[in-house]
């Protein structure tokens, strides 16, 4: 096995404490090698060489921290993802915007993501341009629920409501300029949770 760089194992090491320390959760491989420039396989080797050391260990969803790093496990560090139409079907925006922290009594158990609201089918509901939007994510959804929901590779926030006379499905917007959506396939992606908005 090659040497490995004391200087870079060492500064590798600091911007996982630094990266902990700043965001509360610790760093994907993907996040080291964007921070160094280096490739995943070597990102990996010196990783996995300081997690053999004890210097590091692999917490949740593969993230490498310090290890025995101490944060609040009370709070979620909650993924900001993009925009999601709120009118008409549109490819929602999907980009990491950053990360916001919230308490874990809040938001509950579950893993989630924010996104930004766009559009005006969803007022009656509350929900206005610009509000953020608390995801819980999860594929199933029971009627009445409002969901984030793929169709036909687009994305949009609704109402799901069960039409019993059709036996099927469908999205309903909360604005009576807009129709009720029947479609042949729809995929949940998550439910939403809460609803952060500016004050008037």
């Amino acid at each position: 096995m090659r040497t490995k760089d004391a200087n870079l194992l060492n500064s590798i090491k600091e911007f996982v404490e630094q990266f902990c320390n700043d965001n509360g959760r610790g760093p994907t491989v993907r996040e080291v090698t964007s921070e160094f420039n280096m490739s995943v396989g070597s990102a990996y080797n010196y990783l996995n060489h300081l997690t053999e050391e004890g210097v590091l260990a692999v917490g949740a969803s593969n993230r490498y921290e310090i290890a025995g790093f101490e944060y609040d496990q009370a709070t979620a560090n909650i993924e900001l993802v993009g925009s999601i139409s709120c009118g008409p079907l549109s490819e929602a925006q999907q980009e990491n915007r950053g990360y916001i922290r919230l308490p874990r009594s809040f938001v509950g158990p579950g893993e989630f993501f924010f996104l930004e609201a766009k559009g005006d089918s969803m007022i009656n509901a509350g929900i206005e341009e610009g509000d953020l939007i608390l995801v819980k994510k999860q594929p199933t959804a029971e009627d009445g629920q409002i969901v984030v929901a793929l169709v036909e590779n687009e994305n949009t926030l609704k109402r799901l409501q069960f039409d019993r006379r059709k036996r099927r499905y469908y999205l309903h917007p909360e604005n009576e300029k807009y129709q009720d959506m029947y479609v042949d396939q729809l995929e949940i992606q998550g439910v939403v949770s809460k609803i952060i908005k500016d004050p008037k």
